[in-house]
């Protein structure tokens, strides 16, 4: 148990609605159910009781509730007692990314940032597609890393393309394509293609779609995932292929080939950019600045598997 199911616990517990305490804990209510389901489970007891009309707790959940919300306050105050402490003399930077355009360049940029700015304090949390308009308007992270499909059409929100993000087409090694190094469009709409949800990732689900109704057809939709590590398992696991950014070969899947996708256009560019709602901080702008750097030196070999 930690203490994380448990303020999932008391979220749900005070808001007797799954899918309104998933939207408070910016997390999506298949996440949240996972989490209710574990802790039920080292409980040995039910928690809730649902139906489609209602949520309510259970005998153990009502004597679990006040327990949890008690261990939930003095963790919380511990812990911003402590960041008091141990921040008073830092400026702090709160950095939101999702997809997986940044999942090599952040991790080369943060420690010679650090070096270089002692003083600054980052943190880091990866965000749902669907939950990044929400961070911004509750001050969660100050500047975000993204792919540009997913906030190009957000109002509220200001960008900076950094550099592009083509998607390609997903396939297990043994796939009669695997050894292929690029394929056209048309050759797609009979494949069993697995697709984000809706309600995880909107606007790379709709990028999806149109480019293959570009090309006069409608995919061939096999399944459907939650979130983008679900999505890469389902196709290891031989479950059907997809359409994604290549950034996602940077996350060393052994059994899987990203294959050019060459009669797309510029539809087929994602995009991956820094996201901000106010006018970042001095320190974030450094930050950037060091990015692109980055990005200009290593450009070629941004996604490569094996740097």
């Amino acid at each position: 148990m930690n203490i994380h199911n448990l303020k999932c616990f008391v979220y749900v517990g005070e808001c007797l609605n799954f899918s309104l305490a998933a939207k408070r804990l910016f997390i999506t209510q298949p996440n949240l159910s996972q989490i209710i389901s574990s802790l039920e489970k080292q409980i040995g007891a039910k928690l809730f009781i649902r139906s489609t009309k209602f949520v309510k707790l259970t005998q153990a959940g009502e004597l679990l509730m006040p327990v949890a919300i008690e261990i939930v306050e003095k963790y919380e105050k511990i812990v911003n007692e402590i960041n008091k402490f141990s921040s008073a003399d830092k400026e702090t930077l709160k950095i939101g990314y999702l997809g997986t355009a940044f999942n090599r360049i952040l991790p080369q940029c943060i420690p010679v940032f650090q070096n270089e700015n002692p003083n600054a304090k980052i943190t880091l949390q990866r965000i749902d597609p669907n939950n990044f308009r929400d961070v911004f308007d509750n001050d969660l992270i100050d500047i975000g890393f993204a792919h540009l499909v997913d906030v190009e059409n957000i109002a509220s929100l200001h960008y900076k393309k950094l550099f592009d993000v083509y998607l390609t087409f997903v396939v297990h090694k043994d796939h009669p394509f695997g050894n292929l190094e690029s394929v056209d469009l048309e050759s797609l709409k009979n494949e069993p293609l697995i697709l984000p949800f809706e309600s995880f990732s909107p606007y790379l689900r709709r990028r999806i779609l149109d480019v293959c109704a570009q090309k006069g057809f409608s995919p061939t939709i096999s399944q459907e995932a939650h979130g983008v590590d679900v999505l890469y398992q389902m196709i290891d696991s031989k479950m059907g292929v997809a359409i994604l950014p290549e950034s996602g070969r940077c996350l060393n899947y052994r059994n899987l080939r990203f294959i050019k996708i060459h009669d797309g256009g510029d539809e087929l560019d994602v995009g991956a950019c820094l996201v901000w709602k106010n006018k970042p901080k001095q320190i974030a702008v450094k930050l950037l600045d060091l990015i692109e750097d980055t990005v200009g030196s290593t450009i070629g070999s941004l996604f490569d598997p094996n740097p």
